[in-house]
């Protein structure tokens, strides 16, 4: 089917891990990861430059700030009352969301 060849281009370019479970629920950090990812930001993503000012910021895994950063940055991220809640599972809304965003800034 056609979401197999899709999964398979996103491994094979690195946007997806190998060995992902694909069955299974994705952070919303692991979703800023791949937005940053297909957008081909991950190398300026893996500066160790940016801060974030959220209430919740403290969650974002280190490794993870920049990516966040750099989507708050484009707008396609505007959290909740100010939290981003990274560590949350992303729902279909929001993943379509963030979509949409992404669209309109390209």
């Amino acid at each position: 089917p056609k979401t197999d060849s899709i999964l398979n281009d996103l491994k094979k370019n690195r946007i997806i891990d190998e060995n992902a479970d694909l069955n299974t629920s994705v952070t919303r950090e692991d979703a800023f990861v791949y937005m940053v990812k297909l957008a081909g930001y991950d190398r300026l993503a893996s500066l160790d430059i940016y801060k974030l000012n959220f209430p919740d910021a403290d969650r974002v895994s280190v490794s993870k700030t920049g990516h966040t950063a750099i989507l708050y940055g484009m707008g396609i991220i505007i959290g909740n009352n100010g939290h981003i809640r990274p560590s949350d599972n992303i729902t279909r809304a929001e993943a379509a969301e963030m979509l949409y965003r992404y669209l309109l800034n390209m």
